[in-house]
């Protein structure tokens, strides 16, 4: 397994990852407000920014877990 950071490029494989996940999961954890693909570009838009972290936990090149933090701009010095 690897883990690297996304970019918008990984917009529709996150978009496929939590469709993959049953309601239970995605409804108990809430990591988004919707499971969309607008959403999932917004997200992404935000590391471009800087203003999230986001990562993927990969096997085989599927995606099989994320992580980020949200609304770091500013923590992180260049």
């Amino acid at each position: 397994m690897d883990c690297r950071a996304l970019t918008l490029n990984d917009v529709s494989r996150l978009l496929a990852f939590y469709q993959s996940l049953t309601p239970k999961v995605t409804d108990t954890y809430q990591p988004f407000r919707e499971i969309t693909e607008k959403v999932m570009r917004e997200h992404l838009e935000g590391v471009s920014a800087g203003n999230h972290l986001s990562f993927a936990l990969e096997d085989g090149g599927a995606i099989v877990g994320h992580s980020f933090i949200i609304n770091i701009h500013g923590m992180i010095s260049n």
